[in-house]
């Protein structure tokens, strides 16, 4: 059965799916939807020249507010088994994994927009401070650096492989019996 909040199954769902490259006034994505005709200049004179500054201290300030957070959270995690009784530890363990996940989330976007240049107005420090982010986050930073910028150039496409020699395809397609 289809779908009752889309217009037509296989097509028009996107403007990805479909072989123009632009889309129509008419084109609907979803019942009575119609995408806004707004240019991405227009976006940006609408936000305030402020927004756009980069400031090295501000950004860390908001690394170090993470950083510090998560501390203390792992500081208190540790008196949670000894301290309260099983059903509290239970609900105490729950509200630890949302708030340090929360704060973790912050320090990964950090990280993200150290890969984007955006940290600092300094290309060392971005770089410098996102390969220690997520070094941390145990994702390698010029490497997804590098495939994420193509992601952003190219959102039609879905998969980004920066570089695997042969011998590597050779090595998988045997693993994997291929």
């Amino acid at each position: 059965m289809a779908d009752p909040n889309i217009e037509t199954q296989l097509t028009q769902l996107s403007h990805r799916q479909t072989t123009e490259s632009k889309v129509d006034k008419d084109t609907k994505f979803e019942r009575d939807y119609v995408p806004p005709d707004i240019k991405i200049q227009q976006i940006r004179q609408a936000i305030p020249p402020h927004c756009f500054e980069q400031d090295t201290w501000k950004s860390a300030g908001y690394l170090v507010k993470d950083l510090a957070m998560i501390a203390a959270l792992v500081y208190a995690a540790t008196f949670i088994d000894t301290y309260l009784p099983q059903m509290l530890r239970f609900i105490a363990w729950l509200v630890y994994w949302f708030f340090c996940g929360a704060f973790a989330t912050g320090v990964w976007v950090i990280a993200h927009e150290c890969g984007h240049q955006a940290f600092s107005p300094h290309k060392s420090i971005n770089n410098t401070v996102g390969l220690i982010l997520h070094s941390a986050l145990l994702v390698p930073y010029h490497s997804w650096r590098i495939t994420h910028s193509k992601h952003h150039k190219h959102t039609d496409a879905y998969i980004f492989i920066t570089y695997v020699d042969s011998s590597t395809i050779i090595w998988m397609a045997a693993l994997f019996d291929l």
